[in-house]
């Protein structure tokens, strides 16, 4: 599913890119989590007024800790 909101969201299409920002946001690999950031952004530099209220309620809310990574023996 994650590939098909890639392919729209490359091609432009803000719904998909804000859509791989949900499939994404809450993810446990840094990477991904970032990219949600990255594709969230792009909904909102392209209009979609939910993107848009995502970042201003982002905007309000202290940042979170970055997560504790295990450690390997």
């Amino acid at each position: 599913m994650i590939k098909w909101y890639t392919i729209g969201a490359e091609n432009g299409d803000a719904g998909r890119a804000y859509g791989l920002f949900g499939l994404l946001r809450n993810s446990e690999n840094e990477e991904e989590r970032k990219r949600a950031s990255f594709w969230l952004h792009k909904a909102a530099d392209a209009g979609l007024q939910y993107a848009k209220d995502e970042l201003k309620a982002a905007e309000k809310q202290p940042k979170r800790p970055a997560r504790a990574q295990p450690e390997h023996p």
